[in-house]
This record gives structure tokens, C-alpha cells and sequence, in this order.
């Protein structure tokens, strides 16, 4: 099997739904954006500018609802920002950005490519970020962003622990083969509606 046929019919839209339970999603959540194709810096300016009248229009808080879009702004920077590419164009076109509102939180969910010798060393930063306290996360974003250091490639790290620290709950993650150089990487915020009470307190300052 080509690795341009292993996306066709779908088939990562497919392993997406399976991952963070579409099936649930779709019937019992509210989606509010939902794009497939290649992400590039012109797709996410639009992107932002047509989430950003969706967001507008949904319910919530205005906290609420600038936080989930600083959460999204991230997300599908990363994408434009650190994806990688192939020479295999449907490969490119299979980015993927859904947002939509559960009963407790909103979620952002991405999907793009990424080169197989940078996914341990992307699991290992999202797993401590997972780890750590949200005292902690605040902290450390905090000096990271004195020092710059702390990055997957060319800041990827620092936007996840910002993303983290805005989310309010563990990141979800998922990397799956396509060929020998590549695999898919999909990636799930949930955006609890009420924030801990230690960036309660610091969104106040």
C-alpha cells in the first residue's frame, strides 16, 4: 500500500473518531468548527478569523471564551509552525482542527504529520507537562518564558505548557504509523469551564 492510499476514504477521520470518541461527539456535544486539509499560515489566519465569530456566537463566558480561543491559536500555530512535511501532497492535506462544547468543558482536537524521530522526545514533554501540578505548570511557563529554553522545535514545548496551564486538564495524544518516515500525530484539549482555583486567581491579576 502507497502511503498516499493509506488516508484515502478518510480513513484518518476514521482513527480520530476512534481515539476521542466521536461517536459520543457528534450526538451528545456541539461542534463549532470542523477543517481537513493542509495547514498553512494563510489557512490559519482564516481558520482563527472564522473561529473567532464562532466563538463570539457561543456561549460562556468572556474569560471562558478568549481562553479557549488562546488555546486554539496555539494549536493550529503548532500545526502551521512544526508540522512536518511530505513529498506525498494528500499526506499534507490530511491536517485536521475540530472544536466543539461538551457539558463541562470545550475541546480543541488536531490532527497533522510528524516525523517518526521526533515522537518520543514530543511524548516525553507532554507526558511531564501531564505530570506536573497546575501550581507547578504556572511556575514553569513562567521561567520558561524568561529563558525560551524549554522546546520541542523552535518553541513547540513552551506553547504546551501554555496550552496546559489555560486548559485546566491532562492533554490527550496519539501516534500512529503511516510509513517509515512519518506517523500521525492527533491531539485533544479539553477546556474545563471553570479553571482551578490557582489560575483562577492569576487570571485575576
Amino acid at each position: 500500500m502507497t502511503e498516499a492510499r493509506l488516508f484515502d476514504d478518510s480513513k484518518h477521520l476514521d482513527l480520530i473518531y476512534q481515539l476521542f470518541g466521536f461517536d459520543r461527539i457528534m450526538t451528545e456535544k456541539e461542534l463549532l468548527l470542523v477543517f481537513r486539509d493542509e495547514m498553512t499560515h494563510d489557512t490559519v489566519h482564516d481558520l482563527l478569523n472564522i473561529a473567532e465569530i464562532k466563538m463570539n456566537g457561543a456561549s460562556g463566558e468572556k474569560k471562558l471564551i478568549r481562553r479557549v480561543f488562546n488555546i486554539l491559536v496555539e494549536c493550529v500555530q503548532n500545526i502551521a509552525n512544526h508540522a512536518d512535511v511530505s513529498p506525498v501532497k494528500k499526506l499534507n492535506q490530511a491536517a485536521i482542527l475540530v472544536i466543539g462544547k461538551g457539558s463541562d468543558h470545550y475541546f480543541v482536537i488536531t490532527g497533522n504529520l510528524i516525523r517518526n524521530e521526533r515522537i518520543e522526545n514530543l511524548k516525553e514533554i507532554i507526558d511531564l507537562i501531564n505530570s506536573l501540578s497546575p501550581e507547578v505548570v504556572r511556575e514553569y511557563y513562567t521561567e520558561k518564558m524568561k529563558t525560551t529554553q524549554f522546546s520541542a522545535k523552535g518553541g513547540a514545548g513552551l506553547g504546551l505548557l501554555d496550552i496546559s496551564r489555560r486548559s485546566g486538564r491532562k492533554m490527550e495524544y496519539d501516534f500512529r504509523p503511516v510509513d517509515d518516515t512519518f506517523s500521525y500525530f492527533s491531539f485533544k484539549v479539553n477546556i474545563a469551564f471553570q479553571l482551578p482555583l490557582v489560575e483562577v486567581e492569576s487570571e485575576k491579576k
